[in-house]
């Protein structure tokens, strides 16, 4: 008679997991609070920037919208289609962000009803974006453009959640 094969075991005594525990670090409830308002502050920002409207023949300043999760995967999918450097590198000189700058400015101008029919075709979704920056966004607002485009960027960045593990063991939010 042959053996039997035994049953493969991948913990053969089976162990008790210790409890998960929290560790915060002390932190003065003053730089809590001033995180808090800084998240605030960067959650009610309103930013505008000048468009040209044609009807009216002049610039006119426009409430942005938010930098909202969808708008910064679709920059994200914008700077990989024009084969842009990664974000660390164009950061180390701000004339390079100023690309990046319009990506966002005309994300944060226009409606997804405005993107929906491009979106598919990124060649001319970027062609798009590029005239738009030609006529809003001319020399003498470069600078302009991309510290407002920064800290567009970086306010959203405040405001991510971020999931605390807690005693009963689920991720919460």
């Amino acid at each position: 008679m042959k053996p039997s094969p035994s049953k493969l075991q991948l913990d053969p005594e089976p162990t008790k997991k210790p409890a998960r525990k929290v560790h915060r670090d002390n932190v003065p409830e003053a730089v809590l609070n001033a995180a808090q308002t800084e998240r605030e502050n960067a959650f009610d920002a309103e930013h505008t920037w000048p468009v040209w409207i044609e009807q009216k023949g002049c610039f006119q300043p426009v409430v942005l919208h938010g930098y909202s999760s969808g708008r910064e995967a679709l920059f994200y999918k914008l700077r990989a289609a024009d084969g842009a450097l990664p974000l660390s590198k164009t950061l180390e000189q701000l004339t390079t962000f100023l690309a990046d700058a319009i990506k966002i400015l005309w994300l944060c101008s226009h409606e997804p009803a405005d993107w929906r029919m491009v979106r598919a075709d990124l060649p001319l979704f970027l062609e798009t974006i590029e005239a738009w920056g030609d006529v809003n966004v001319p020399r003498a607002k470069h600078v302009a453009a991309v510290n407002l485009a920064l800290q567009i960027f970086n306010e959203a960045g405040i405001n991510k959640a971020v999931p605390e593990p807690s005693e009963r063991g689920d991720l919460g939010n």
